[in-house]
């Protein structure tokens, strides 16, 4: 090692475990339409329509369908920028 280690901070171990679960997310939210497709033309798309999907993905696709309400965080894949 190049410096001195005397372990990790419990902080440090909190930080890197809230961005791997938000990365983790940021997979999940992407596979979503997956699963929103209307293909029907391979087993792949057939299979992916009938996933079961999250509770906290299901509130997103809800509140879409309500009023095209889009919930972006700073670490959102997609952002919309306005102006």
């Amino acid at each position: 090692m190049f410096f001195p280690f005397y372990g990790f901070d419990e902080a440090e171990i909190s930080e890197a475990n809230r961005l791997s679960q938000l990365e983790f997310e940021r997979v999940r939210d992407f596979i979503l339409h997956y699963h929103l497709t209307q293909r029907p033309d391979s087993e792949l798309w057939k299979k992916s329509q009938s996933m079961e999907i999250p509770d906290s993905l299901s509130h997103k696709v809800d509140l879409f369908k309500i009023e095209a309400i889009l919930s972006f965080t700073k670490w959102s894949l997609f952002s919309m920028r306005v102006g």
